[in-house]
């Protein structure tokens, strides 16, 4: 239990950090912590969401899709159950952008 709750703690570290560079335009850093937080729980919607998220503001989308991909992959090979609705209307809306383009 412990265990659990120090990489609990270690994925939001990860995260505000993503969230610290990508805010003052460290989006390689951003997306390095992103990263990490999914190696780190790779059954994390919430963490593939945010790498998907640092992999658009880069422009690279195709990358941000391939990251959704892996996930929906991964829910469905090891728990059987679909992304959620958020995950999914984000993927869309990464999509559409990149159709736009």
């Amino acid at each position: 239990m412990a265990r659990d709750l120090h990489r609990h703690r270690l994925i939001a570290l990860l995260a505000g950090r993503s969230d610290e560079a990508a805010a003052v335009g460290d989006f390689r850093s951003a997306t390095a912590s992103a990263y990490r937080a999914v190696e780190m729980n790779p059954l994390s919607e919430s963490c593939a969401r945010l790498l998907m998220r640092r992999y658009e503001e880069v422009g690279d989308r195709s990358v941000a899709l391939a990251v959704y991909a892996c996930i929906v992959d991964r829910l469905r090979r090891e728990l059987q159950i679909d992304p959620s609705e958020e995950t999914c209307r984000l993927a869309q809306k990464i999509r559409m952008r990149h159709a736009a383009v």
